[in-house]
């Protein structure tokens, strides 16, 4: 009795690994799907993203520009500057 219900018990988690694989093959293929669509957009000179995406993306750069202005003026932008990230974000965004 214990052996069959091992045995029931190991051809279950069998199955649970195999799905499992077939699963991730699954993801693996749309994912290689998507990247070859949106290359052959790319050469094809169509934008990869959408508008509503691209306005976004700029909206949040204003944002970040913004914020990064505000800590400028506080008084601890000097303390600020001592990490690089920092000395980073402000080279990129507001020089």
């Amino acid at each position: 009795m214990e052996n069959e219900l091992l045995q029931f018990e190991v051809n279950f988690l069998k199955g649970r690994v195999a799905e499992g694989k077939r699963t991730e093959c699954s993801l693996k293929k749309t994912i290689n799907k998507l990247k070859f669509s949106k290359e052959v957009k790319a050469k094809a000179g169509e934008s990869v993203i959408s508008n509503e995406e691209r306005a976004q993306l700029q909206r949040s750069h204003e944002d970040l520009v913004l914020l990064l202005r505000r800590l400028r003026k506080s008084p601890l932008w000097p303390l600020l500057r001592l990490r690089p990230a920092f000395r980073e974000l402000e080279k990129r965004y507001l020089d």
